[in-house]
């Protein structure tokens, strides 16, 4: 039950990267994305690290990441830093 909620929320989250049109929107979502990801983290929240970084690393957030590079280097929170817990 758990696994099922977790693969949703994932899903959900990728879901709202990847249905941005607009390329700087796309970045703003990822970057909140690895900002609520650093939260959980501080809070010690595992599942929510799990369904944050799950997503980040899909493949199809992945592919466009290459395209928002110049703008993800902007952000300030690496993603791979949220994986090191």
């Amino acid at each position: 039950l758990m696994h099922n909620y977790s693969l949703k929320v994932s899903r959900w989250i990728q879901y709202q990267i990847v249905s941005r049109r607009v390329l700087k929107k796309r970045a703003a979502m990822y970057k909140f994305f690895v900002m609520l990801g650093d939260e959980f983290r501080k809070l010690q929240n595992y599942n929510g690290i799990l369904q944050v970084t799950s997503a980040l690393g899909a493949t199809a957030v992945h592919r466009l990441t290459k395209n928002m590079v110049n703008i993800i280097k902007k952000i300030y929170l690496p993603p791979t830093q949220i994986y090191h817990i």
